[in-house]
């Protein structure tokens, strides 16, 4: 896109804005977060309810809420409907006896007019143990003004309460969609690396409809994601930002703020806690063991109640994801016919595979099978394709496929992802195909961050992009390919494997392992693969990106918890600095240093909740921050996080009083904390001067940052979810 009075480079692709809307969209759950009491039993949250997750307003019985409204032309009242079923472990159903949902309008000359009814008794009728979408055509009220309100109550007895409570979600007055308004289709796929799609080169046609879409649309050939795993992979895509804070505004969020119906479709339960924990606003958040088939159906299905009108449909699916136990077809389609090895038509032995167990027939045979769970999920997203087109929608729909992380296949000696930042595992497909034929073709070999993805989203569909996106729409490198990149941030902050910060560039990449302190140089013009590290041959680029690579990271050292460690005034002291969480209430985050050479060792427990500081330290001190954020249970229970710091020096435990808290005051006797507790805040950053002997700790967070840990999907905290994570290869 050009600039303001700047003329569209050659070759560039063309946009088409549609006209803007002349009113702005009626949405209840907007209004009613912004209006009701937070003391009341009304609240607007996001909760799982008969297999979907969904946005709500939910209302104890009776209860009757109103707006005021005017009804434009070609309008839509859409409205979804239930009881909640259970909290937890308690069975609602059973005294969910018929209640009496309902939307009126009163137009300003009094007169009522009732749009909606319906009586839903899930106690009776299983039946209605479900969700209840309505669309109501408001044409015979255009131009008029008056009051909408959503009432519910009980059948037999109105004025008595209720002992469950109702639920809204999705209620909004929609225009019919204008002409040239674009409909959204996002698909992200699960470990698909960019070099097993045919149009990235791979050999196997493991990839036709994505292929064809390259060919009818745009590919970008140098795309990189900004974290070797879902977490926080997604969350930087979502938010288009490098560090995601929880609750930050995202595409669906910009979404559902313009009007729009949006739905996600997901299987993997990293995604899906993340999404329901962090202000996500999809109308339904549809998840569970969903395999590329269902994925497809759910998504089918969706379509079919809302692809009449404007619409915004993201899926992500997993089966490119270990283990690998798709349909026997797609387990043997690119199998070797003279293979006789151990390897079967799946696989799930993560642990196996890292530990020199197969051979390079095996390995081959693993390689295949996941060229063909790529093959499936490349065949789903090609009936969702045929839909729209059976539906004539595909020629009015972006559609967007890209990936969340790649996959490395013993390309540098391991198997599985989140282990490293080299590019088998950074590098994805990214295809793009707009509306009209836009730039059918076109081939970008300029490099691009994932982190771009939700701002061309919001821009090709002319949604607002919120002002704090870090990303930028990719129209403009349509626009100006020959341009300089910009840098590639990329971070591995998950527990189970070392912490990692890495700057990329189209000439070289470094990356900085928060563990060891230990830093590697990849020159990429020369050294594509990754396999010589030249950071003591080239220092002035290490010094270089170094620099730039602690600039992105310094928007970090405001926030979260800081920690500093500070020895005597003259020589060094030995210490160990110990943090762990006395019960299963949270985990620590993004982890980094922040002050100080690199002689210490960093380590996390591989669930996240324990973490520990070993090394030598001088007056000069060595720093730390992280993120401590609060389990879904744990929050949910009103739980307090608290942990246990132990400090030794030189071998011997050292006193309370060596540890400050804040502004200053002395680590409780027996060393238990809870970072929630306000002593923790500090005005400004402690001096934490030099002790005459030993070692100082100092431990603060800055005032102006959140004060209470916000709840994050780590560890998962439910059996049955951990089971999923170990079947998906991730050792809890």
């Amino acid at each position: 896109m050009a600039e303001p009075g700047e003329a569209p480079a050659a070759g560039a692709v063309p946009t088409a804005s549609p006209a803007p809307r002349p009113w702005a969209p009626f949405d209840l759950l907007a209004l009613a977060e912004k209006s009701i009491d937070p003391a009341s039993r009304r609240r607007v949250t996001t909760l799982a309810n008969f297999g979907e997750q969904r946005r709500v307003l939910a209302l104890p019985i009776p209860d009757r809420l109103s707006f005021p409204v005017e009804i434009p032309q070609g309008a839509i009242l859409e409205a979804g409907f239930a009881i909640q079923a259970r909290m937890f472990s308690v069975d609602f159903l059973p005294k969910a006896g018929p209640t009496v949902f309902r939307v009126a309008f009163t137009g300003d000359d009094g007169t009522e007019s009732e749009l909606l009814r319906k009586v839903v008794a899930p106690r009776d009728s299983t039946y209605h143990r479900r969700w209840f979408d309505e669309r109501v055509d408001l044409s015979a009220l255009a131009g008029r003004r008056g009051t909408l309100a959503f009432s519910v109550e009980r059948k037999d007895d109105p004025a008595a309460p209720g002992e469950v409570t109702a639920l809204f979600s999705g209620a909004r007055i929609v225009p019919a969609s204008a002409p040239g308004e674009p409909n959204l289709l996002f698909v992200t796929i699960d470990c698909l690396r960019a070099d097993h799609v045919g149009a990235w080169g791979h050999d196997r046609p493991t990839t036709p409809r994505i292929d064809a879409l390259a060919a009818e649309g745009i590919r970008f050939a140098q795309a990189y994601t900004g974290a070797p795993m879902t977490l926080p992979s997604l969350p930087q895509i979502f938010t288009s930002s490098v560090f995601p804070r929880p609750g930050a505004a995202n595409f669906a969020s910009a979404i559902a703020a313009a009007g729009i119906p949006s739905a996600a479709v997901v299987n993997n339960v990293w995604l899906v806690l993340w999404l329901s924990r962090n202000a996500v606003p999809f109308d339904v958040i549809a998840s569970g063991d969903l395999m590329a088939e269902a994925i497809t159906d759910r998504a089918l299905e969706w379509l079919r109640l809302h692809g009449d009108r404007r619409f915004a449909l993201y899926l992500h699916y997993l089966d490119a994801h270990t283990p690998y136990h798709g349909p026997k077809r797609y387990a043997r389609m690119f199998a070797d016919p003279g293979y006789r090895g151990p390897v079967g038509d799946g696989f799930d032995d993560v642990e196996g595979a890292n530990s020199g167990r197969l051979d390079e027939a095996d390995r081959q045979r693993v390689v295949s099978l996941y060229d063909g769970q790529v093959r499936l999920v490349d065949d789903q997203l090609g009936r969702v394709l045929d839909d729209l087109e059976a539906r004539g929608l595909l020629g009015n729909t972006i559609v967007v496929v890209s990936a969340d992380h790649g996959e490395e296949f013993w390309d540098h000696g391991r198997f599985f992802h989140g282990q490293s930042l080299h590019d088998e595992l950074l590098h994805v497909p990214l295809v793009v195909r707009l509306p009209g034929g836009r730039g059918a073709g076109t081939v970008v070999e300029r490099p691009v961050r994932s982190i771009d993805i939700a701002p061309s989203l919001l821009d090709w569909m002319d949604v607002p992009i919120p002002p704090s996106f870090e990303g930028r729409p990719l129209a403009g490198v349509l626009a100006r390919p020959g341009e300089d990149p910009e840098d590639l941030v990329a971070t591995a902050t998950m527990g189970q494997f070392p912490t990692r910060y890495g700057i990329r560039t189209p000439e070289a990449k470094l990356v900085d392992t928060v563990d060891d302190g230990r830093r590697t140089l990849w020159d990429l013009r020369r050294d594509p693969h990754e396999d010589h590290d030249v950071l003591e041959r080239e220092p002035g680029i290490a010094a270089e990106l170094s620099t730039r690579l602690e600039a992105a990271r310094r928007s970090m050292d405001t926030d979260g918890v800081q920690l500093r460690i500070v020895g005597p005034g003259t020589g060094t002291t030995r210490f160990s600095l110990a943090l762990e969480s006395l019960a299963d209430t949270g985990v620590f985050e993004t982890l980094d240093r922040t002050g100080g050479p690199p002689d210490t060792r960093v380590a996390l427990s591989s669930d996240g909740r324990d973490l520990w500081i070993r090394g030598r330290t001088d007056a000069s001190g060595r720093g730390f921050r992280f993120d401590r954020r609060l389990l879904l249970l744990a929050a949910a229970g009103g739980k307090a996080d608290r942990l246990r710091v132990r400090l030794r020096v030189d071998g011997v435990r050292a006193p309370s009083a060596s540890v400050l808290l804040g502004d200053g005051t002395p680590l409780p006797e027996g060393g238990a904390i809870d970072f929630a507790d306000p002593l923790l805040a500090a005005a400004t950053r402690p001096a934490c001067p030099a002790p005459a002997n030993g070692v100082r700790v100092c431990l603060w967070r800055s005032a102006s940052a959140r004060a209470e840990p916000s709840p994050v999907p780590l560890p998962v905290p439910d059996d049955d979810a951990r089971t999923r994570l170990r079947a998906l290869g991730y050792v809890q």
